[in-house]
């Protein structure tokens, strides 16, 4: 377990190292532009180098792809996963600004809760993505597949949806400090300061979206096997991930 936790940590640490190589010049960029949106923007895609983000837009992208026989279905799961996070960081903005709260890391249990569920949640995720885990059968009386049931029930939600809304609560430290520490504070300061939250989601997504559109513009031309095959490749792949980084979360939250 020591041997195990030891170099769980140390890939936290490449993808930490990723996360400070990129942030000293999106940082100043943010700092001294003249546009405070952009700023936000350019903060949001430094936020999807976070590991608690990457791990969660690679799951994000292997649940889409299995869940989209065409592009179409492709580019459509995607606008409501990112309707979802959208939904969550309003939410977010409309709390923290009209409010005024402040919100520090160790006044939050419930992101600590989150975080600990989030390693669990990501390995259920993946093994669904490789096919090993069936939503209906021998498992059809269990919370996922309820939930996949209220969810057919009312056609205006979509399981993307969800995922995006699931997903927007998961906040590793690098996260919470890009948002909690720079973003609400700024946003204080703006009579715009309420759409900051969404503008920084937005930015986060920026990766993810930029890969499933490479993935769905395979499909351009009638070439059905050929998006079936990226897909499935893109499915294992990301399925196989997610339980390594799953289990890794779940080290590091639960026995670090």
């Amino acid at each position: 377990m020591v041997i195990i936790s030891y170099f769980t940590l140390k890939l936290y640490d490449i993808l930490g190292m990723l996360n400070r190589f990129l942030s000293d010049p999106i940082m100043n960029f943010s700092r001294n532009s003249a546009i405070p949106l952009l700023g936000v923007f350019l903060i949001g895609i430094l936020g999807s180098t976070a590991p608690c983000q990457l791990t969660t837009n690679l799951g994000a992208i292997g649940y889409i792809t299995k869940e989209s026989a065409n592009s179409k279905k492709l580019f459509k799961n995607a606008l409501w996963y990112t309707l979802g996070k959208l939904t969550i960081f309003s939410f977010y903005g409309i709390l923290i600004i009209l409010f005024k709260f402040n919100i520090q890391s160790s006044s939050i249990p419930f992101f600590s809760l989150f975080r600990k569920l989030m390693g669990p949640i990501i390995i259920i995720i993946g093994f669904y993505i490789l096919g090993i885990l069936k939503l209906r059968g021998s498992l059809g009386n269990s919370l996922i597949a309820n939930i996949e049931n209220f969810i057919h029930k009312f056609k205006t939600l979509n399981s993307s949806f969800i995922m995006g809304l699931v997903f927007s609560l998961a906040f590793c430290p690098t996260l919470f400090w890009l948002f909690f520490g720079i973003v609400i504070p700024l946003s204080f300061k703006s009579s715009l300061g309420i759409i900051y939250p969404v503008i920084f989601a937005l930015g986060t997504l920026i990766p993810m979206m930029l890969l499933l559109i490479l993935i769905g513009k395979v499909n351009i031309r009638p070439n059905i096997t050929r998006y079936n095959k990226i897909q499935k490749i893109m499915r294992y792949f990301g399925g196989f991930l997610l339980i390594i980084f799953g289990l890794i979360d779940s080290l590091i939250y639960w026995f670090s």
